[in-house]
């Protein structure tokens, strides 16, 4: 990778692994995979506080309010079986609670599925009885079949423009340019979110951050606060 560091890692609980990127990598993003971690926490907490546990390791929240909602969570599920695994979890905490992930670099991404599904691919007919040579030609076969997708997807991001549908084609239109089919749509599916919104009252500006009272349209019953900073050039003298 030219001697360049990834902007965000992901792997599963292995300590040895966590101590490793740690060591080599001390300032990149790094968490462990989300899968992991549930199939951890089915192994030590009660089901009754799966959904408790799993707000913490997926909505984004202040690190203050993870604290609090923490301590209230060890209250009222810590018990002698669980205790180490709570203790080692908090330790852990900016590994995989949302709270200290929020600003991380990982496209989306909270598992690390796509090395999960290739282990899974290569696993496919794998069995002890396989020569080298056989296991050799069962590796080839399976990573062709991987960069024949990767090729097929690449040409129809580099040979096709995605269709504009809402009332903001200019910016759909840049991204279209910007970005793979997969991730356009992500960005089209918020505009489409942003056009059925609409603006109710404006309740001031205050160093360039002006905050708005939005709803849906024709549904004024949910009202959201919206803020909205102004970056003004400075003048050259």
């Amino acid at each position: 990778m030219y001697q360049q560091k990834p902007k965000g890692i992901i792997t599963d609980g292995d300590a040895a692994m966590i101590a490793a990127v740690g060591k080599v990598f001390p300032v990149v993003w790094y968490r462990v995979c989300t899968w992991h971690i549930e199939k951890n926490m089915k192994k030590h907490i009660d089901s009754l506080a799966h959904n408790e546990f799993r707000s913490a390791l997926y909505y984004t929240t202040s690190e203050q309010v993870f604290e609090e909602r923490w301590r209230a969570f060890v209250e009222k599920h810590q018990t002698e079986l669980t205790k180490e695994w709570m203790k080692r979890m908090y330790r852990r905490k900016k590994l995989w609670s949302a709270a200290y992930l929020a600003n991380g670099y990982f496209l989306g991404m909270k598992s690390n599925q796509r090395s999960e599904s290739l282990n899974s691919t290569l696993h496919t007919h794998l069995d002890f009885g396989l020569t080298m040579v056989d296991m050799v030609v069962h590796y080839e076969n399976n990573s062709s079949r991987v960069r024949e997708e990767e090729a097929r997807q690449d040409t129809i991001d580099s040979q096709t423009v995605p269709v504009a549908v809402t009332r903001y084609k200019d910016i759909e239109m840049s991204a279209a340019r910007k970005f793979t089919a997969t991730n356009f749509y992500l960005v089209q599916g918020e505009l489409k979110k942003i056009g059925g919104l609409e603006i109710v009252d404006q309740l001031g500006c205050l160093g360039g951050l002006t905050t708005f009272v939005v709803s849906w349209m024709n549904n004024r019953k949910y009202l959201f606060s919206v803020e909205y900073r102004t970056l003004k050039a400075k003048r050259k003298q």
